[in-house]
């Protein structure tokens, strides 16, 4: 038994070796190793009789048991992954190279192989691409499958990242949809803060970085000087305090030379900073001013009838996605409580028909300032519509207000 449990712990040795000699190391190899090496020696140990344990220690051999059999199987499972990889990567080459050969026939006018002479080419072709076959005109056409399949696959993965852009642009232009009255406005506004002045943190951690980065630390000239008089006298001291005196110097010469050479970087970053400050300050001020705003009580059917609407287009992207965009402004001045001039705010959905079918629906979320003059806006609907059909759009509202300017 004790030479089973130490052939065990050899073999979990030879693992740990073999996954820490890999590049990267194989961390799954090594924990596998590990393993198998201590289930070895608690086998070995507990299998061998001792003063006080003539009969050993059967608790300790079951223990390296269940451990040796937890080895064994995530080697199993090891060796079935890597075949499995293996082979993945054996049918990528097979079929990496059935397109080469496809391709190559294409470049010398093979379309079909049926003929002696495209016959004796796909041949010839085949035998340089050194692929195995039984019947070079099946494997022409199954050539033909692979790059048909590959195509596919390449237009499904475009198409798959073109519909993830088209999602991050849909989420935002909808970021403030679901707001109402003066919030909307101090989110856009808050948001905004926000951005400035991490901005203006960036720029004065970056101009730190760089002052950090070009200056040198001087040494302790009598540190040094001292260890060396403790060491070899008082001679040897002064000449040491006296080297680093002269190398601190230097360095001072050339923290100065570093200054002056990115003074003007520094400033420049400082100065952006310090214009995001000054920004941050005014959208605080927007803010606090956005909060006493009045809003009247006119509901969102009146006030899409007070704006006017002019080029709507809707677009329809390869995914289906459409995007509806428009010009709007005012019919007349808007004036709320009979003497406050005001803006229309909130969100107009446009509803996107083919012919008489509604097909989807897009939230045209209008900017900060909402609409008074010609307001440009934008609204997506995903995967909705077919490229190349012609669709039109209806305007409605549930969610729009007037708010003092």
């Amino acid at each position: 038994m004790t030479g089973f449990g130490m052939t065990i712990m050899f073999f979990g040795m030879g693992c740990i070796c073999i996954g820490w000699s890999n590049s990267p190391k194989n961390a799954k190899l090594l924990g596998m190793g590990g393993i198998m090496m201590l289930g070895g020696m608690f086998i070995g140990i507990g299998a061998n009789p001792a003063k006080d344990m003539p009969n050993g220690s059967p608790e300790m051999v079951v223990l390296g048991f269940l451990l040796s059999a937890i080895g064994v199987v995530m080697m199993v499972l090891q060796l079935g992954a890597a075949k499995k990889s293996n082979q993945a990567r054996a049918d990528k080459m097979a079929e990496d190279k059935k397109i080469a050969f496809y391709n190559e026939c294409v470049n010398n006018g093979i379309k079909e192989c049926k003929s002696e002479k495209e016959i004796q080419k796909c041949t010839l072709i085949a035998q340089k691409h050194k692929i195995q076959y039984s019947n070079v005109s099946i494997l022409f056409y199954e050539a033909k499958a692979s790059v048909d399949k590959d195509i596919e696959n390449r237009k499904e993965a475009a198409l798959n990242a073109k519909k993830d852009e088209e999602r991050i642009e849909y989420n935002e232009l909808n970021k403030y949809s679901g707001f109402k009255g003066r919030d909307k406005r101090i989110a856009i506004l808050s948001a905004e803060r926000t951005a400035a002045l991490e901005s203006a943190k960036t720029l004065r951690n970056g101009a730190q970085a760089i002052m950090g980065a070009s200056q040198q630390k001087e040494h302790d000239w009598a540190i040094h000087g001292g260890i060396a008089s403790g060491i070899a006298g008082p001679a040897a001291g002064l000449a040491a305090a006296a080297d680093i005196q002269a190398k601190n110097a230097q360095i001072r010469a050339q923290n100065e030379a570093n200054a002056k050479a990115f003074a003007p970087l520094m400033m420049t970053s400082l100065s952006g900073a310090a214009d995001y400050d000054r920004h941050a300050r005014a959208l605080q001020e927007e803010i606090e001013a956005a909060k006493i705003k009045l809003v009247s009580n006119d509901d969102a059917k009146t006030c899409l009838s007070k704006i006017t609407f002019s080029d709507t287009k809707v677009e329809v992207s390869e995914t289906g996605t459409c995007t509806v965009t428009t010009s709007a402004k005012l019919a007349t001045p808007m004036i709320i409580f009979d003497d406050v001039d005001a803006i229309i705010d909130g969100t107009i959905i446009a509803n996107i028909y083919e012919g008489k079918t509604l097909v989807g629906v897009a939230s045209l979320v209008l900017p900060k300032y909402g609409i008074k003059g010609e307001t440009k806006l934008k609204g997506m609907c995903l995967f909705c519509g077919t490229k190349g059909k012609t669709y039109t759009v209806e305007y409605a509202a549930t969610n729009l207000w007037a708010m003092e300017r």
